[in-house]
């Protein structure tokens, strides 16, 4: 979890079902069939990661590296929104904001008959080879 998340986005969170508890999770696009959908949603994102992922050249430059935080909330629309970010650096959260903000739209995760918001983290390792 982020600590110390603003106030706002805090409050955005609120009342959001955590993806570990979530009766039926966010389905991310391709994953509708997959027998555990749990499993096939944390590969797509981590491939989405893979795919987007462009090491800031003036991050490289200036060796910065490390680990970003990254929770957002996939949205009882589906949507995906209050993108919070933790990390060593401005240009490495900017770069992990953006990756994030690249998702596509989600069937929305659902508890108790009711389409919900669910929170999900993930870290972004920036690592200078």
């Amino acid at each position: 979890q982020l600590s110390e998340l603003p106030n706002r986005i805090q409050m955005e969170y609120k009342g959001a079902v955590p993806f570990a508890t979530v009766e039926h999770v966010p389905v991310f696009p391709g994953c509708e069939d997959a027998v555990d959908r749990r499993a096939c949603f944390q590969e797509k994102i981590r491939r989405h990661i893979s795919k987007n992922f462009n090491y800031p050249k003036n991050a490289q430059e200036r060796g910065v590296q490390g680990r970003v935080n990254i929770m957002f909330l996939i949205g009882a629309d589906g949507e995906i929104r209050n993108i919070a970010k933790r990390g060593p650096d401005k240009v490495l959260e900017d770069e992990a904001l953006r990756i994030i903000s690249k998702l596509p739209e989600m069937i929305p995760g659902s508890h108790e008959g009711k389409n919900v918001d669910v929170p999900f983290s993930i870290p972004i390792t920036f690592k200078l080879q």
